[in-house]
């Protein structure tokens, strides 16, 4: 049986080590540990969650099934381990998972997701410390930082280990922590993961005022400012879409300097925009803005409004064979609701392109390809603009 978790891993929480109060808001908790193990016709599957939302969670998931055969041999396991915590000026958590089956073969799976979801109300600078053992499944295991919608990507680890400093604007945030995986295989490991993110408000942030989100028809010219606070530097500016660096051209001008200029913008420009500002020796990126395009018919809602959007399971969940999903966008157009594993691969999309409002879908078990969904944890999600929410679904064999 594997060693579960490895304590040269683990992460030591410091609460006193912040000289100053920087405030973290925290929005949604997304976090659990799940096994799931099927052997010679028995079924068993526990789920933990945290007794309370961004309170302390140390979980130890160890389901095992034993061959019901008095003359007979054998067992199967799954493992899930996470101990996480937010606070006022940090966040920390670790997790790892393992199963195995002796004599028969049984499927089983294990997952351990520890992801927050949180605002910052001003100008941090951070540090994050982040490690990843890939265990022995390839994309089982993974860290990554990103805008709470998870659309632009600050800083992601699958292996090995990652230590950096700088700065964060105000804004919306996701940071997250997994390990996860399903197999008949003898014996796995979903591998180890462990982050620490701590911050202190900014000493004379670079940006005084933030790029505000746009939303335009197709064929309109649209810009994004940003202004630089006290003491006056020597600056420079890089705008960015989508955490990609833009160059001047006849369709996008001004990415060095305060003020973005998009000409004819349409389709192809929808995305996040931020500006890197530094003045040479500190860097601080701005907010992340959105720019949403309209259709014929209209410009869309407001992103805000689009905390609206929902999705929940209105079947049964656990399910073998089909299950229900009810869904609610009031405000918006869906573009799609899909069905994705805990790798974040598409498994099957289940409608595209419908009108605001509500209804229930049902998913059969069954990838885009037609076989069956792998026994494990899948996450269904809803799409809408430029906001997107999702829910946990277990599908067992």
């Amino acid at each position: 049986m594997r060693r579960l978790f490895e304590p040269c891993l683990a992460l030591v929480l410091l609460l006193a080590a912040a000289p100053a109060r920087a405030q973290l808001v925290p929005l949604e908790d997304n976090r659990f540990t799940e096994g799931v193990v099927h052997f010679l016709g028995l079924s068993v599957y526990p789920v933990d969650q945290p007794s309370a939302a961004f309170g302390w969670f140390n979980s130890f998931l160890n389901p095992t099934l034993e061959d019901p055969d008095p003359n007979g041999s054998g067992s199967c396991q799954a493992s899930a381990f996470q101990n996480s915590q937010f606070w006022y000026a940090g966040i920390q958590a670790s997790g790892s998972t393992s199963g195995y089956w002796t004599n028969q073969v049984g499927t089983y799976s294990a997952a351990s997701l520890a992801s927050f979801e949180f605002g910052i109300t001003q100008c941090v600078e951070y540090q994050l410390d982040a490690w990843v053992d890939p265990g022995s499944i390839a994309n089982a295991c993974e860290f990554f930082f990103s805008d709470r919608d998870d659309r632009l990507r600050y800083h992601e680890l699958i292996g090995g280990e990652l230590h950096v400093t700088g700065r964060f604007s105000p804004g919306e945030y996701r940071i997250e922590g997994r390990s996860s995986f399903g197999t008949s295989e003898e014996s796995e490991s979903g591998g180890t993961f462990a982050y620490q993110f701590t911050c202190t408000p900014c000493v004379n942030p670079l940006i005084a005022t933030q790029p505000e989100g746009r939303l335009v028809t197709c064929a309109s010219t649209v810009t994004f400012t940003v202004t630089t606070g006290p003491p006056p530097a020597s600056l420079t500016f890089q705008w960015r879409r989508n955490g990609v660096p833009l160059t001047n051209n006849a369709h996008t001008s001004g990415v060095d300097t305060p003020t973005l200029t998009i000409t004819n913008a349409c389709d192809p420009d929808a995305g996040l925009y931020d500006v890197v500002v530094s003045n040479g020796t500190v860097t601080q990126p701005s907010s992340p803005a959105p720019l949403t395009i309209g259709t014929t018919t209209g410009v869309g809602p407001s992103p805000n409004l689009l905390r609206t959007l929902h999705v929940s399971i209105a079947g049964a969940n656990p399910f073998t064979r089909e299950t229900a999903v009810r869904y609610a966008s009031p405000e918006a157009p869906i573009d799609r609701i899909s069905v994705h594993d805990l790798t974040g691969a598409r498994v099957q999309t289940l409608a595209e392109r419908l009108p605001e409002g509500s209804g229930v879908l049902r998913w059969d078990g069954r990838t885009s390809a037609g076989t069956r969904a792998p026994a494990g944890v899948y996450f269904v999600r809803i799409d809408a603009g430029a906001a997107s929410a999702r829910c946990r679904i277990v599908r067992l064999d």
